[in-house]
């Protein structure tokens, strides 16, 4: 499909053919790259190793069922990010506790 209002023209066509490493790529058409992850409009692998501050944008560049929880990739979003690992909320830390400012806290 085409990304974009309708009418003639000017959509985005999203190839499904996967880009390779490194190629450029939207963000939220993650299915451009091969890997279907696009980090930083680059098509890159998924990201294996959890607690790597701004290894993420979306879910969808973390490695299994790991998700992105303040730009690093965790093992779950509900009490199971570790101590010393990037937060958006307090409830997502294994601790309860998550401090910094928003964009830059952590558990």
């Amino acid at each position: 499909g085409d990304y974009g209002g309708g009418g003639g023209g000017g959509g985005f066509p999203v190839s499904t053919d996967g880009w390779p490493l490194g190629a450029p790529c939207a963000s939220h058409y993650p299915q451009m790259c091969a890997t279907d992850s696009c980090f930083l409009g680059s098509c890159g692998d998924k990201v294996q190793d959890l607690c790597v501050p701004k290894s993420c944008e979306a879910d969808v560049n973390c490695q299994g069922d790991a998700v992105c929880v303040g730009g690093a990739c965790a093992s779950g979003r509900i009490a199971m990010v570790a101590d010393g690992c990037p937060c958006d909320w307090s409830l997502e830390c294994a601790s309860g506790d998550c401090n910094g400012d928003f964009g830059d806290a952590y558990c």
